[in-house]
């Protein structure tokens, strides 16, 4: 039989459930909750958050590279004892009485050049806000791959509640039938006592599966980044073939490594502590600068006197106490945490491949198994169902025919659950939506 095939078998499971699915009145697509997940999960809050905050750092280290303006003023009550040059006082009798004194001013400074040291710093920081971003990317892809896992979750446990419905049906019908049988004298009473046990186990098991199946849906809120009920039911939504899910290992791994936000993170990342020990080389280096401002200052505010000065400077910090060669250490340190860091990336990446690719196609095998056991064990129930009636059957071969099914149909469900959750990891595996 074809998937398609599987896929129909699964879909005449799914629609014993639609009475369960009218209480919430309401069904939640896997597009629609990758959209919810997008708009209210906190971890996306998050990642935008840090990205902003990596732009602002960014913005804030190239400020050192433009001209620095500064406007000043000031209002003083002090003595007035004239002094000379050098500060020594005329010959006057000083005195405590005290005077007006206005000040007034403005001033600009430029930095001409420091070796690289403040515009490595804002390459590095705009490397590093790179960064973000694809970490923000990686948070959606996570997110993305949270949601889908959860939402084949609920789907699956929404197939149990059907299969779970349909065997208490069969065992209430099987009930009925045996109760006849014993009434006219032609099965034991255990036959009938038996079957009640049945009944109450099947009863069972359907709660079971509804509180999994709600539960279930809570998981899906979580990821959904949702504060509500659950009283909703999900489609019956699965993924369809990943392009090139077939494809051999290597050509998926590249695919990865171009795909994969986490991977372009720590490459970025690295690039940014490189450009980061650059800069901080610099500071072994000369810093030259120039400055300019005005005055007005004076006793009176009718009578001030103004002046104006240039300045060039040239500042070497010979010897800081090896702060420099510290930082310059611990820079290049993390530069090689970074570089493992990618190393165990890829070796992950490779394994995240693997895994889902193995998984996929274990996946096809158990669903081309499975739909032949399903179609094998509701023979074997109307078999045992005949000859029961018959009277050529057991109790005993009735009730396990039943069970048989009941498995078969669950394993049909965990079939076509793995081969939507495989291609989800394969997805997340390669950096794709």
């Amino acid at each position: 039989m074809s998937r398609l095939t599987t896929m129909l078998s699964l879909a005449g499971l799914l629609a014993g459930v639609a009475a369960f699915a009218q209480e919430g009145g309401r069904v939640v697509t896997l597009a629609e909750a990758l959209e919810t997940a997008r708009k209210n999960q906190p971890q996306l809050e998050i990642a935008r958050a840090n990205t902003s905050a990596a732009e602002a750092r960014a913005k804030g280290a190239r400020a050192p590279l433009l001209p620095q303006v500064s406007a000043y003023a000031s209002y003083s009550r002090q003595t007035h004892n004239p002094t000379g040059a050098g500060g020594q006082p005329v010959a006057t009798d000083p005195s405590f009485d005290t005077v007006n004194y206005f000040s007034v001013g403005a001033g600009a400074s430029q930095l001409v050049w420091d070796f690289g040291s403040k515009l490595g710093r804002y390459r590095a920081a705009q490397t590093a806000a790179d960064a973000q971003r694809e970490g923000e990317a990686s948070a959606d892809r996570e997110v993305v791959f949270a949601v889908r896992a959860a939402f084949f979750v609920a789907v699956a446990d929404k197939a149990f509640v059907a299969i779970a419905a349909d065997s208490l049906a069969a065992h209430q019908r099987h009930l009925e039938q045996v109760g006849g049988f014993v009434a006219a004298g032609a099965r034991p009473e255990i036959d009938l006592a038996q079957l009640r046990a049945d009944v109450a186990n099947a009863r069972l098991s359907l709660v079971r599966a509804e509180t999994a199946y709600a539960s279930a849906k809570a998981a899906l809120n979580q990821t959904m980044g949702v504060a509500g009920p659950t009283g909703y039911d999900v489609a019956d939504d699965q993924l369809v073939p990943v392009e090139a899910e077939d494809a051999p290992e290597e050509a998926l791994v590249a695919t990865a490594a171009d795909g994969r936000p986490e991977l372009k993170a720590l490459e970025t990342r690295a690039e940014a502590i490189r450009r980061q020990i650059a800069a901080t080389k610099g500071d072994y280096w000369p810093i030259l600068g120039v400055s300019t401002g005005v005055s007005d200052a004076g006793t009176e505010l009718q009578n001030l006197a103004w002046n104006w000065h240039a300045t060039a400077s040239l500042t070497w910090p010979i010897f800081q106490g090896g702060v420099t060669r510290a930082a310059v250490q611990e820079l290049e340190a993390e530069h090689l945490a970074a570089q493992a860091e990618i190393d165990a990336m890829k070796l992950a990446i490779r394994t995240d491949v693997a895994a889902a690719r193995l998984g996929i196609a274990g996946a096809k095998a158990e669903i081309a198994a499975s739909e032949a056991v399903v179609e094998s064990a509701r023979e074997t129930l109307r078999l045992a169902e005949a000859r029961y009636q018959a009277g050529a059957g057991s109790i005993i071969e009735l009730q396990d025919a039943q069970t048989m099914l009941t498995n078969a149909q669950g394993q049909a469900v965990q079939a076509t659950f793995g081969l939507s959750l495989a291609r989800a990891r394969l997805l997340a595996a390669i950096g794709r939506d």
